[in-house]
């Protein structure tokens, strides 16, 4: 599969030009391959896009309202027994 960015687009071709291109079966799938291929691409794009500052301040400022909250600290105190145990069995495991 060639790079993304290696070969050049052409553009759309007028429809009057269109029918008279017939492309081969290789050709086919080169093209139908390509296209899979951008659209691998974009879906991981999208999937790893980074946050603009503005998102990332939201997104610390509704952490941080999890944390004040009443069910969070009320979770996290209900939890002590499991989250002391864990730690526990982890040092022993170290050793």
């Amino acid at each position: 599969m060639t790079d993304v960015g290696s070969a050049p687009w052409a553009g759309r071709e007028d429809e009057a030009t269109a029918p008279t291109r017939s492309l081969s079966p290789e050709q086919q799938l080169e093209l139908i391959d390509r296209v899979k291929g951008l659209e691998a691409r974009l879906a991981q794009v999208a999937a790893t896009r980074e946050l603009t500052p503005t998102e990332q301040l939201s997104a610390e400022q509704q952490l941080l309202e999890l944390r004040r909250s009443l069910p969070w600290r009320v979770g996290r105190v209900v939890t002590i027994p499991v989250r002391v145990l864990q730690r526990a069995g982890r040092r022993l495991r170290r050793r």
